[in-house]
């Protein structure tokens, strides 16, 4: 969803679509699978370190495609959370 999403600029990059009809999906696949609906008018994009969704009533929060909870919450970067371990195949 977000082909510009760099893993160390330590800011969180944000997609919000408004409610779109299965049929505009469709009518606008090629643009949302090429990594430009950035330019669709449903689609909002931030890029912020941290971030507090509230909404008037529960809503789903997914996370790289993955359901990760409800409204309200909070997220925010923390530098060096995650320790990443590259190995080098000889293969």
């Amino acid at each position: 969803m977000l082909p510009a999403a760099k893993l160390d600029d330590q800011l969180l990059d944000i997609c919000f679509v408004h409610s779109v009809s299965k049929l505009t999906v469709l009518r606008n696949f090629h643009t949302i699978y090429s990594g430009n609906h950035r330019s669709l008018d449903v689609v909002r994009y931030a890029q912020s370190p941290s971030v507090v969704i509230d909404t008037a009533q529960s809503m789903p929060i997914y996370a790289d495609g993955e359901f990760v909870g409800t409204t309200p919450v909070r997220a925010r970067i923390v530098t060096r959370a995650l320790k990443v371990i590259v190995g080098v195949s000889t293969r």
